[in-house]
């Protein structure tokens, strides 16, 4: 079964409700952590894909951004109910003794993303019940726990207290608040999905995206627990309203005495952050070095919003009503950077759209893909364009001819990291072998037969200039190169003079550079083929190469290429 219902359930134990993160209290705050994921269920279920990923998502913001120390973070993988189980306990023991010692506020966030049905939640074949899971809850005696149930058919746990459909709940703010909320993604009845695109459950997906920044309505740098659920409620609501599964719509079960919110991530504990300028305007999509998609958000303009994001580097792509923008930007330690307009810069969209869809909701998937950051390895072979494969060279030196007939292959390995989509690095190794048969006449001896293998070798790094910035659906991509670098040769000579036989071998190196131009004849995103042609120099040699004192000619090379990586946005 896919994942179906996503359940945001709130505790709110009778206590003073001050701020955790706003550094309120006098006594100390801490912050427990049990993010469980389960893509296994029982033997007739489908397994989840990113039910792991989304617990794992989730405990490192809330290690990040949350409060929660290292050592008070339990993450659990497919755990079985025992693992579980004895997680669950742990914890309750380590609270209690906490609570002994120490007077201050104590917190607690469970995190479960897996299979369920409408009884409870399922670890392999075993249910752990909705009713134990309250239960234990309570025992906790915490001053505030926070339960978040991403999983299928769990939307069952609201009909314990009456849970029904409504618009996402509000808290009036004041000092304390008592009592408990159950908060549920749809109802019991409603399909909801993972999703491949965004690599996770969208009700998840939209919560973390929430709590890094995007839910912060009032702009004080802290998102509560309302402004997250209120986000992920209405961006839940948007994007599943075209998908097979069909709408989610939140429901809850909440009975709070008094009044009061909880801060959940404060943006500003961050060692990095990014600042939306108040220019910016239109959906944006952060991913980050992996194209691992973050954040997402609707922004509107005149007003600035604050993500909190770890040091990297980030591909963000603005989708506009009318327009489709791209920018890349690299965060470090302790910076906050502001994003303004000037770091975008158009990027192509599709001619085409999907059957049905208004253009303005055309995903970024449908677009071109601008390739950035992409590594390729290269294999071909070629020839000297003034000689070809085989010459016939005939030289009078006094009273001697020469005969010289060469035969020459050239082959190269090349390597090349796209740094930006119109400049790559490259690194390119050619193996020049020529083959030298060497017959000289002399009038006052016999003929002597000589017979000479080189192999010359450059190793150049240089650089690529692609003039029209490629995209991945572009099939022809020409480009500029330059590069220089050592060139070593290596000159063994057979002689065979009056019938003896003997060798003679040595290895050099000069010094030289190319200049060239080619085209990449792209036909899916990981095979092309390249052929390229260039004017390569060197230093004299120190043995001359049948006659050939130096590297320079034209060559021309052909082979194919294996491309690695990542790209601006990737299409379906």
């Amino acid at each position: 079964m896919r994942k179906a219902f996503t359940i945001l359930a709130i505790i709110l134990l009778p206590a003073c409700l001050p701020l955790a993160l706003d550094g309120s209290t006098t006594a100390p705050a801490q912050r427990w952590l049990v993010s469980v994921g389960a893509n296994r269920g029982s033997a007739d279920r489908t397994p989840l894909r990113y039910a792991v990923t989304d617990a794992e998502n989730f405990a490192k913001l809330l290690e990040g951004m949350g409060g929660v120390d290292s050592t008070n973070c339990v993450l659990l993988r497919d755990p079985s109910m025992r693992e579980f189980v004895n997680s669950l306990e742990s914890l309750r023991a380590a609270l209690a003794s906490t609570r002994t010692q120490s007077a201050g506020r104590a917190e607690v966030v469970f995190y479960y993303s897996g299979h369920a049905d409408e009884n409870g939640i399922l670890l392999g074949d075993e249910r752990f019940s909705y009713q134990s899971l309250r239960q234990w809850l309570n025992d906790l005696h915490s001053d505030l726990e926070i339960a978040i149930l991403d999983a299928c058919a769990s939307g069952a746990i609201t009909r314990l207290k009456g849970g029904q459909h409504q618009q996402a709940f509000l808290i009036d703010s004041s000092v304390e608040a008592k009592g408990y909320a159950f908060l549920t993604s749809s109802s019991e009845n409603e399909a909801a999905q993972e999703s491949d695109r965004l690599k996770g459950s969208f009700f998840t997906h939209y919560l973390v995206s929430g709590l890094r920044g995007a839910a912060d309505s009032t702009g004080d740098g802290k998102v509560t627990l309302n402004e997250a659920y209120q986000f992920a409620y209405n961006e839940t609501l948007v994007r599943t309203a075209k998908t097979q599964g069909g709408t989610q719509h939140p429901a809850y079960d909440m009975k709070l005495v008094g009044t009061g919110d909880v801060v959940i991530t404060d943006v500003r504990k961050t060692s990095a952050g990014l600042v939306l300028a108040e220019d910016l305007y239109g959906r944006l999509f952060i991913r980050n070095s992996l194209q691992q998609l973050v954040v997402e958000l609707q922004k509107a303009a005149g007003r600035e919003i604050q993500l909190g994001l770890e040091p990297g580097d980030y591909t963000i792509d603005l989708q506009q009503k009318d327009a489709l923008w791209t920018g890349v930007i690299t965060l470090a330690e302790n910076e906050r950077l502001l994003l303004t307009m000037g770091a975008f810069r158009p990027a192509n969209r599709e001619a085409t759209q999907r059957r049905g869809a208004p253009r303005e909701e055309v995903e970024p998937e449908a677009q071109e893909s601008i390739l950035l950051r992409a590594h390729s390895v290269g294999f071909g072979f070629g020839f000297p364009v003034d000689e070809g494969f085989s010459t016939d060279v005939d030289r009078r030196d006094n009273d001697d001819t020469t005969h010289t007939k060469l035969k020459n292959v050239s082959f190269y390995v090349s390597y090349e990291n796209r740094l930006q989509p119109e400049i790559a690095l490259t690194f390119t190794t050619f193996i020049h072998v020529v083959d030298a048969d060497i017959v000289t006449e002399d009038d006052d001896h016999d003929d002597t037969l000589s017979s000479e293998i080189n192999t010359v070798m450059p190793a150049f790094f240089g650089a690529k200039f692609f003039p029209v910035p490629p995209t991945l659906k572009t099939t022809f991509q020409p480009y500029l190169t330059a590069g220089f670098g050592p060139v070593f040769v290596i000159h063994s000579k057979e002689n065979n003079p009056n019938g003896d036989r003997w060798d003679e071998t040595d290895v050099t190196t000069e010094f030289g550079g190319m200049v060239g131009a080619g085209l990449d004849l792209r036909f899916s995103r990981v095979v092309f083929l390249n052929v390229n042609a260039g004017y390569q120099v060197s230093t004299d040699f120190r043995n001359p190469i049948g006659g050939k004192k130096n590297l320079n000619d034209t060559y021309f090379f052909a082979g194919i290429g294996f491309q690695f990586g990542k790209t601006l946005l990737t299409r379906e």
